[in-house]
C-alpha cells in the first residue's frame, strides 16, 4: 500500500490509512457508494482547486493490475475511490490523502524519516596517552562541544615546528590556563605624545595669613558721606484754623434679637429686623440644646435679609428633641 501527499503524517494517520485499506479490500461495494457520494458532494471544490502535483503522477495508466486507488479525508475519516471509469481521476481536495493498495505494484516512495532517538550516555573518560610528536598543522575544524577535562599528561618534548597553516575560525573561549612565571623586564619604550589638557581641579584650601605689609600712600579724596541724623524737635507752631465739616458717621447702635426655645421642631427659622430708619450692619445665629448627651443642632443658613434692614437665620435639630434658636442683628443709623 502506498501514500501520496505533501504533508508529513503522524503514526496515528498511518494506522487510519491501514484500517481504511482493509475496509476497502473487504467491502468494495460499500466503498464505491461512499466514493460516489463524496465525489458528488465535493465536485465543485475539485473543479476550483487543483491537487498536489505529486497526485498527477499516479494515473490509471500507471497502475498495476488489480491496484486500487482511494482518498482519505482526515477531518471526517471518510474514504472514497478514485481513478476508476465512474470516479474522478484525483482527490477532490489537496487536503485529502491519496493512497493505493493491492495489485503487487513496484516499490513505493520512501516514507518520512522517523524521529531522532535519544542520545546514549557518555562513556567514561579514558586515561591520557603519552604525548606524540608535533604533527603538521591541519586545517581548522569546526568547534566541538566541550568534553570533560581529563588529567594533565606529562609534558612531551617539543616537536619540529610545522608549516604555517591557514587562519582558522575563532574557537570557543577555552578554560584559563595556569599562570606562567613572570617574563624579564622589557626595555623602556619611547616617550608617547602629550595627552590633552585635563579638566580644572577643585579649589584648594585657603593658605595661612601672611604678615602685614607696609602702609600704602594716601588715597584720593573720597565721595561725600551719607545724610546725618535729624536734629532735635523744634517748638510747637501756632494753632491752625478749623477744618471743614466731615460726613455724618454711624449712630444709634443697638442689637435686636428674635427666636424661640426650647422646641421639638426638626427645623426653626427666624428674622431679626431693625427699627424703622436703621440699617443692618451685621448679624448671626445662636443655637443650643437642652438635653444632655443629645446631638447639637446645626446651622442651615445665616444671611442678611434682602431688604438690608434685618438678618435671617435657620437651623436643624440634628436629632435633638429639645433645642432652641436665636437670631440677632446689629442696627444703627447710617448717613447716606
Amino acid at each position: 500500500m502506498s501514500f501520496t501527499g505533501t504533508r508529513q503524517r503522524g503514526p496515528w494517520a498511518i494506522w487510519l490509512y491501514v484500517l481504511a485499506a482493509v475496509a476497502l479490500w473487504l467491502s468494495p461495494d460499500v466503498l464505491d457508494a461512499q466514493s460516489a457520494q463524496a465525489a458528488k458532494a465535493t465536485g465543485a471544490a475539485a473543479n476550483s482547486r487543483s491537487h498536489d502535483d505529486s497526485d498527477d503522477d499516479h494515473d490509471g495508466s500507471g497502475s498495476g493490475s488489480g491496484t486500487l486507488w482511494a482518498c482519505y479525508v482526515p477531518n471526517s475519516g471518510t474514504v472514497y475511490r478514485v481513478k476508476t471509469p465512474d470516479t474522478k481521476p484525483r482527490c477532490a481536495s489537496h487536503q485529502h490523502v491519496l493512497f493505493s493498495f493491492g495489485g503487487g505494484g513496484g516499490t513505493g516512495d520512501p516514507g518520512p524519516a522517523g524521529p531522532m532517538g535519544p542520545a546514549g550516555p557518555m562513556g567514561p573518560q579514558g586515561p591520557a596517552g603519552p604525548a606524540g610528536p608535533q604533527g603538521d598543522a591541519g586545517p581548522a575544524g569546526a568547534t566541538g562541544a566541550d568534553g570533560a577535562t581529563g588529567a594533565v599528561g606529562p609534558q612531551g618534548a617539543p616537536g619540529v615546528p610545522g608549516a604555517q597553516g591557514p587562519q582558522g575560525d575563532v574557537g570557543a573561549q577555552g578554560l584559563a590556563g595556569v599562570q606562567g612565571p613572570a617574563g624579564p623586564q622589557g626595555d623602556v619604550g619611547t616617550q608617547g605624545p602629550i595627552g590633552p589638557k585635563g579638566d580644572l581641579g577643585a579649589q584648594g584650601p585657603m593658605g595661612l595669613l601672611g604678615p602685614i605689609g607696609p602702609a600704602g600712600p594716601a588715597g584720593p579724596q573720597g565721595l561725600p558721606g551719607p545724610q546725618g541724623l535729624p536734629g532735635p524737635q523744634g517748638l510747637p507752631g501756632p494753632q491752625g484754623p478749623p477744618g471743614p465739616q466731615g460726613p455724618p458717621g454711624v449712630s444709634g447702635y443697638e442689637i435686636r434679637r428674635s427666636g424661640v426655645g426650647p422646641s421639638a421642631s426638626p427645623e426653626l427659622g427666624f428674622t431679626a429686623m431693625c427699627p424703622p430708619g436703621k440699617r443692618a450692619l451685621g448679624g448671626g445665629v445662636n443655637i443650643f440644646g437642652t438635653v444632655p448627651g443629645s446631638p447639637m443642632p446645626i446651622t442651615v443658613s445665616s444671611v442678611p435679609d434682602p431688604s438690608g434692614n434685618g438678618w435671617n437665620g435657620k437651623a436643624g435639630s440634628n436629632g435633638n428633641p429639645n433645642w432652641g434658636l436665636e437670631v440677632h442683628v446689629v442696627c444703627a443709623f447710617v448717613a447716606p
